[in-house]
This record gives C-alpha cells, structure tokens and sequence, in this order.
C-alpha cells in the first residue's frame, strides 16, 4: 500500500497497491466424517482462471469428465503442507474417488469459499459455453 495505507490519499487503492502482490491466505479444517485435519490454501487469478479453462475444450464445448472431477480437481489444488507446500499431485485426484462423500464434499465447500470459486462458476462456465457452440452451430 502507498504511504498512508489507501492509495493516492483519498481511500482508495492506486494501481500500484492494487498490482502489489498478497500473500496467500490459508484456513484449516477438519473433516467431519475421518475428523482428519487439513490446510487450504487461497489460489490466485492465474490458478483459478487455468482451472477454469481446464473444464471446456479449445471450441468451448465442455468436458464433461473434467466438470464431474471439479471438486476433487480443487481439493487437489488447495490442499497444502504445514509450510505452504502443494500437498497432492494433479494425478493424486482420481485417489480421492474413493473418499468418503461427506468429506469430500465438506472439503470441495472449504475450497470453494475460500478461493471464491463456486459451483455455479462451474455451472455457468458449462452452460456459457453450451450456448455459444449451439449459437456456432446454428450458424455453420
């Protein structure tokens, strides 16, 4: 932040705060059925924006195999060491099928409001895209 902590002097943030890099922010839990405890890391725009991207194909269709693995997609990318280090592997997703439903849903939810990605994200980047290959389509 600038020298008085608000910008330029009148409250409000200069470019240069607002291009000042945060830090990562971090929240526990614990998980309600194994009453395992985890770490959970905030993502930034260029992580929340790949994994996105990662749920349509180049065209903008959705993968639909990527968009049912979502939540085990994020608990993979949230979940961190006591040091801030990436806990799992992208591969290690697949692994969580096997979890019990009440975590892993309670887990994908801790994510979610805490990166501020939420289902319906998902949902409208699905949908956003079903409407512009029918809009594509209707014109080809």
């Amino acid at each position: 932040m600038s020298e008085n902590g608000n910008g330029n002097g009148n409250g409000l943030a200069s470019v240069e705060d607002l291009f000042t890099p945060m830090p990562r922010r971090y929240v526990e839990a614990t998980l309600p059925t194994s009453n395992l405890r985890v770490r959970v890391r905030s993502l930034s725009e260029r992580e929340i924006s790949r994994y996105q991207a990662s749920m349509v194909t180049t065209k903008g269709a959705p993968r639909i195999e990527r968009v049912a693995r979502a939540n085990r997609k994020l608990i993979v990318l949230c979940l961190v060491t006591a040091a801030g280090d990436r806990l799992m592997k992208d591969s290690d997703a697949e692994k969580l099928e096997e979890w019990d439903g009440k975590d892993s849903s309670f887990l994908a939810e801790v994510c979610s409001r805490h990166t501020g990605i939420t289902s319906g994200d998902v949902e409208d980047l699905v949908g956003n895209s079903s409407e512009i290959n029918d809009a594509s389509s209707a014109s080809d």
